[in-house]
């Protein structure tokens, strides 16, 4: 008898839609008696014309050195689950990302939960790591787009199109 809704990337609903949204979401909130319901979207792309009435507002914190270091070291002992990384590995690996990624020129990117999981992505796959978030996200859709190629081909080159792609910045 008890209900959650989670509504996740409201910000994503197009905005001649995000009226229609609401009032649904209030009609399956009165119908349904629901009492807890959360509802995500990026801070700067759900503003106050857009938000939810009556609802409480809260923003995820940024992570801080001590949580990116905790990040790191978690972040890698689930690689050595899952590339038989050694002890001895994964200690120098997560204290290398952890220093790069409080370091001044990344740690805006490494604040965010997100990013951060870019960054270690990027990090693990041995990339050099970008300072800049459109470079970042460039070298991560590149290591990612190699990973799923050589999982559904077994082969990691893509295709001419795509590699094309890729390298336009």
């Amino acid at each position: 008898g008890k209900i959650l809704l989670v509504l996740d990337g409201l910000d994503e609903v197009p905005p001649k839609l995000r009226e229609r949204v609401r009032k649904a979401v209030g009609a399956a909130v009165e119908w349904w008696k629901i009492e807890r319901i959360l509802i995500t979207s990026r801070k700067n792309a759900y503003t106050d014309e857009n938000a939810f009435p009556k609802f409480e507002k809260y923003e995820i914190a940024e992570l801080d050195e001590e949580k990116i270091s905790a990040f790191a070291r978690a972040w890698y002992k689930e690689q050595q689950r899952i590339k038989n990384f050694t002890d001895k590995e994964v200690e120098e690996k997560s204290k290398d990302l952890a220093r790069r990624a409080v370091h001044k020129t990344l740690i805006g990117l490494s604040s965010n939960p997100m990013r951060l999981t870019s960054i270690a992505i990027i990090h693990t796959d041995g990339a050099e790591l970008p300072t800049q978030r459109a470079r970042l996200y460039n070298r991560l859709v590149n290591i990612l787009s190699n990973k799923w190629q050589k999982e559904k081909t077994g082969n990691a080159e893509v295709s001419k199109e795509l590699n094309a792609f890729l390298k336009d910045e």
